[in-house]
C-alpha cells in the first residue's frame, strides 16, 4: 500500500487508521484543560484521548471490548504516554 505524506506530515493510505475529530469548549473549560495538560507534560491530542479512554473505562465499555481483544486502546495510549508522547 502506498503512503503519501499531507501538508502536515500525517501518512495518508488508503485505509486511514486514524478519524480527526474537532472539540468545542467554552474559553473557561478550555483555560482548564490547557492547563492540566501542560502540568502533565501531555499534548492536546494526547490528553483528550486519556480522557475519553478514561471515560470509556469508567462506564465499562473499554473493559468488554478488552476482553474481546488481545491489546485495547488504552493500553497502547498508555504504553505512548509512558514513553513520553508530546
Amino acid at each position: 500500500m502506498k503512503e503519501e505524506t499531507n501538508l502536515i506530515n500525517i501518512p495518508k493510505t488508503s485505509e486511514p487508521s486514524i478519524e480527526r475529530r474537532t472539540v468545542i469548549f467554552s474559553k473557561d473549560l478550555d483555560r482548564t484543560v490547557e492547563g492540566v495538560r501542560r502540568n502533565l507534560g501531555m499534548s492536546r491530542s494526547g490528553f483528550i484521548k486519556y480522557a475519553v479512554v478514561r471515560l470509556l473505562e469508567d462506564l465499562s465499555i473499554l473493559s468488554e471490548k478488552a476482553h474481546e481483544k488481545p491489546e485495547s486502546s488504552q493500553s497502547r495510549l498508555t504504553q505512548k504516554h509512558e514513553g513520553g508522547e508530546k
